[in-house]
């Protein structure tokens, strides 16, 4: 039975609808995983997007989560470590002995080393935000013997290095995961700069602004990214992926529930966008409209050979197919969509953040 890590809304209400989900299809909720809004040892959200709780409601909130016999992974994922090193023992010993997380997922291998120091038994989970990309990337955690790494998001079209990886992960008795629906830039160069910022306590709002306007400049963009269509799931099943996760710490706690239904019934017949982690204050599911249905057969025709043209050339074919066919649409003023040297492109007169809804 596949296994789905979902995103901790702090919400009894919500917990409650996405449990009552028919689990049938082979794969069911296994994990919840999510952290307080504030402590010495930093995660990659903007404190302004996710629900601000406090330890007293988040040890109240595990006891519902309990109930349910759900795993929870406590994040601690920002790549850089600035707290006092007491300070982050004095967080984890909280995190492990009173509200007891079932493992911590980090990026920091400094962290990772700490928590190692401190409670040698304990579970860690190497966070996507570490950029793990291939077996030369896992090698150097294994002194600290994680018990899962959550890989880069381009990993899920990186066929070779993803089944050396999930054959390297068993014979390390390894777990591999997976993100569902990310929604970055494939290959994206500023990834690191973007993590990096959280820890300056600044706005990441010029990394969505500078990601998303190259997604409607360049629409092929959005077909690259690295999501996995809920039809497609059996595809990374059938390669030996067992643990999914559903990104979506920052979006609405409404969303969570037609997200986590789609992935659990493996069948999603509305628009794709709406499934994607894309930043929330862009409500993107009005801007763009890709028919997820018009995708069928789109993962498995895609290029296998790692090569960045073929891979650029598939997803614009796709696109141009269907804007022509009316199964993508950009739906604001002042938008413009055009061919370019067989480029689908689109132009606006305005910044996307600042277009109507």
């Amino acid at each position: 039975m596949s296994k789905l890590s979902v995103p901790c809304h702090w919400d009894e209400s919500v917990l409650e609808e996405i449990l009552g989900i028919n689990m049938s299809k082979g794969i069911e909720i296994g994990e919840i995983y999510g952290t307080i809004s504030d402590g010495p040892c930093l995660h990659c959200r903007g404190k302004e997007t996710v629900c601000k709780v406090d330890r007293e409601y988040a040890l109240d909130f595990k006891k519902k989560i309990d109930k349910y016999k759900l795993k929870f992974a406590y994040v601690l994922n920002s790549p850089i470590v600035n707290a006092e090193k007491q300070d982050i023992v004095n967080e984890i010993w909280w995190i492990i002995n009173e509200f007891k997380a079932t493992s911590i997922t980090v990026a920091s291998f400094e962290l990772m080393k700490i928590i190692r120091e401190n409670f040698p038994a304990f579970p860690i989970n190497i966070s996507t935000v570490a950029g793990v990309l291939s077996i030369k990337d896992i090698e150097k955690y294994i002194e600290l013997k994680p018990e899962r790494i959550i890989l880069h998001h381009d990993c899920n079209r990186n066929y070779k290095e993803l089944d050396e990886m999930i054959k390297y992960g068993k014979q390390n008795a390894i777990n591999i995961e997976i993100m569902l629906n990310e929604s970055c830039l494939r290959r994206c160069s500023r990834r690191s700069e973007h993590y990096c910022s959280f820890s300056t306590g600044e706005s990441d709002h010029k990394f969505h602004l500078w990601c998303n306007s190259r997604k409607i400049t360049y629409p092929y963009e959005l077909l690259l990214a690295n999501f996995i269509r809920p039809e497609d799931v059996k595809f990374y099943e059938q390669l030996g992926i067992e643990t999914f996760k559903v990104t979506g710490r920052s979006k609405p706690s409404k969303w969570l529930y037609e997200t986590v239904e789609a992935y659990l019934k493996r069948d999603y017949d509305k628009n794709l966008i709406r499934l994607l982690g894309i930043d929330p204050k862009l409500n993107s599911e009005n801007l763009i409209y890709i028919s997820n249905k018009a995708l069928d057969g789109f993962i498995d025709n895609f290029p296998k050979c790692g090569s960045y043209h073929k891979e650029n050339m598939y997803c614009n074919e796709i696109i141009k197919r269907l804007y022509k066919n009316g199964d993508f649409t950009i739906n604001k003023n002042g938008a413009k969509v055009f061919e370019n040297d067989g480029i689908l492109q689109c132009k606006t007169n305005t910044n996307i953040y600042s277009l109507e809804n």
